[in-house]
């Protein structure tokens, strides 16, 4: 265990191998300007939202903390 609290054991214990983090749209005033950065949702997030079978996308990274 580190010193947070996470465990390998907790890790099997995940549904999804990342986190399902998701914003569709953020947007800031930067210097007097408006930014903006729309994304959809990846295919394996919307897979696991409508409750289909959750597959392997090798073009998703995946970060680990024993990386």
């Amino acid at each position: 265990m580190d010193g947070n609290g996470w465990t390998p054991e907790l890790g099997r214990k995940l549904i999804l191998p990342r986190h399902a983090l998701h914003a569709v749209r953020l947007e800031i005033l930067w210097e007097g300007r408006e930014i903006v950065w729309e994304s959809e949702l990846s295919q394996d997030l919307a897979d696991f939202a409508a409750g289909r079978e959750i597959r392997e996308m090798p073009d998703v990274v995946i970060w680990s903390r024993d990386d």
